[in-house]
């Protein structure tokens, strides 16, 4: 309790003295102007929302690489007919990709017709 009543004499005596109003006095002015040069009304601006698309456009240079990719194997070779799917066309599990020359199926079974008489045994004779 002592310690309070003396600080407070030493405050008070400091609060006389003009090296502590004055700067006081100072900085209580430039509050002052401060908050009546802001004390303005404040303006609110209303906009009614709108449901629609939001399109974003973006700009970029650059090699796009897919997702996914897939590698191509087929059941016999030949020689490419038709193609029927362009790079970048989607393409359903069934879907035609590309069509192989009759000829060379044909050719292929000639031979395999060929190759199945030549094994055809003789009448009446038994393979050893």
């Amino acid at each position: 309790m002592a310690l309070t009543r003396k600080f407070l004499k030493k405050f008070l005596k400091l609060a006389r003295k003009p090296i502590f109003f004055i700067p006081t006095a100072i900085v209580i002015v430039l509050i002052v102007i401060i908050a009546a040069r802001s004390g303005g009304k404040t303006e609110y601006s209303f906009v009614v929302a709108k449901r629609g698309d939001l399109v974003q456009e973006v700009s970029v240079t650059g090699r796009v690489k897919a997702s996914e990719d897939v590698d191509l194997t087929f059941e016999r070779t030949g020689t490419v007919a038709q193609i029927y799917k362009d790079v970048g066309d989607s393409v359903n599990a069934g879907d035609s990709i590309v069509s192989l020359r009759s000829s060379d199926i044909l050719a292929l079974l000639n031979q395999a017709q060929a190759q199945a008489a030549g094994y055809r045994p003789a009448q009446g004779k038994v393979c050893p």
